[in-house]
């Protein structure tokens, strides 16, 4: 455990309005910045897979709900622009999320900051989804991502 875990809790808490303890939390914004090297500890990898495909996912409802006159072509392309890295590291800044990220292993990396601050987003919706299911991760990402 880390000395800091109680920034996490409130920032769920205050942030997401999430009153949970659940470790998957830290899980999630824990990178680990060298792929090579054997784990000591769990870091976000398996959390940003879960959490991309609830992210892909919430994207491509609100954008069919939003845009119902839209062609699938239109809708791709603008399911593409809101899925990207840049979008959610910036989404990740804005909400305060960019300041939790933790290390597994020292920060020296060649993964780009934007690459790390997107995954975070991503496994942290991991985390929303496993701790309370799809339509709690849904209903909170529709607000982080188009408020």
């Amino acid at each position: 455990m880390f000395d800091d875990d109680e920034k996490v809790w409130r920032f769920l808490r205050d942030k997401l309005g999430i009153e949970s303890r659940n470790p998957l939390y830290l899980e999630a914004l824990t990178h680990n910045v060298h792929d090579h090297i054997i784990k000591s500890r769990k870091d976000n990898d398996r959390l940003e897979f879960v959490g991309d495909l609830i992210l892909n996912a919430s994207i491509g409802i609100h954008c069919y709900r939003e845009n119902a006159h839209w062609d699938e072509g239109r809708l791709s392309r603008r399911c593409a622009e809101l899925r990207s890295n840049k979008s959610f590291a910036r989404i990740s800044e804005r909400i305060g999320l960019v300041v939790l990220i933790r290390y597994a292993d020292k920060p020296d990396s060649s993964m780009g900051v934007v690459e790390m601050r997107a995954k975070a987003l991503e496994a942290l919706f991991g985390a929303i989804y496993l701790d309370h299911g799809f339509e709690k991760a849904r209903e909170i990402a529709e607000r982080v991502l188009f408020f």
